[in-house]
């Protein structure tokens, strides 16, 4: 803790001996030591207090890392924030009934032959005229 050798220790001891006394000496001494022991007590707490803070914090660092990814895996397969090629084509739909299968076959054809479609509905009978 601090860079205090032997000598410096005796040359403390000894004026403290000179300047209480031979009869206060022990319990100074005494009490010194148990100022110094409870003073590396308290150290070693904070270190401890601090250490058990910094493995706090990085759990919780992991956590929130952890929570990150769970969030951009539920993002992944939100079904809402996926994008899906969707077809609006009517045409292309599958048909629900088998009039609806005569009309889009017909609209297929008719996007194939590029000519409208005549459809039995559209016949009226009613005599042509030729110009």
């Amino acid at each position: 803790m601090f860079d205090v050798g032997f000598w410096e220790i005796l040359v403390i001891a000894v004026v403290a001996l000179l300047v209480v006394g031979p009869d206060e000496f022990p319990t100074l001494v005494r009490k010194a030591s148990q100022a110094l022991s409870k003073a590396r007590q308290f150290a070693s707490a904070v270190k401890t207090e601090f250490q058990r803070e910094v493995e706090k914090a990085e759990e919780i660092k992991r956590k929130i890392e952890q929570e990150t990814r769970i969030a951009e895996l539920h993002k992944m397969l939100d079904p809402r924030q996926m994008e899906l090629p969707v077809d609006n084509d009517p045409r292309r739909a599958a048909p629900s009934t088998p009039s609806d299968a005569d009309t889009s076959a017909q609209a297929s054809i008719a996007d194939q032959t590029q000519s409208p479609v005549v459809t039995s509905s559209d016949h009226k009978h009613e005599p042509t005229q030729k110009s």
